[in-house]
């Protein structure tokens, strides 16, 4: 079973992300943390396959997660979420190696797809039987 990771001082966010990542991916035990060091203390704990993190958080921001994260797994994707769309941010991120960046507001959904595929894993379970396929996993 994989391990997601989401780090999220917004609670709506956070709940409706983990739901969605959660009913999605089957296959992964999904964790939060509400900021930064209680998300580094998930990880000295534990390792997890994947780790979603906020930039601006409190106690320890996303760029100290991801600092942390790095040393202590380096081969972990890392994905950074943020409001924040400018290009100095951005730029700073580039040389921290995160696997993606999803720029709010953005689908949940979406990220389940992306992070289905970087896990490994076949494809999202879409709960309910009348669930329509996103168009990216639509048949053609």
């Amino acid at each position: 079973m994989k391990t997601i990771l989401v780090l999220e001082d917004e609670v709506t966010i956070r709940d409706m992300l983990c739901l969605v990542l959660s009913s999605m991916l089957a296959d992964c035990a999904v964790l939060d943390a509400p900021d930064g060091l209680q998300g580094v203390a998930i990880l000295k704990r534990r390792h997890v396959d994947l780790i979603v993190t906020d930039l601006k958080m409190p106690n320890l921001d996303g760029f100290g997660v991801i600092e942390q994260a790095r040393r202590m797994y380096p081969a972990t994707p890392v994905y950074v979420m943020s409001a924040n769309s400018e290009l100095a941010m951005r730029a700073r991120l580039l040389p921290m190696g995160i696997s993606r960046y999803f720029e709010k507001p953005f689908s949940f959904e979406t990220m389940a797809e992306i992070a289905a595929g970087d896990l490994g894993l076949f494809q999202p379970v879409f709960p309910g039987p009348d669930a329509a396929l996103p168009q990216t996993m639509a048949k053609v």
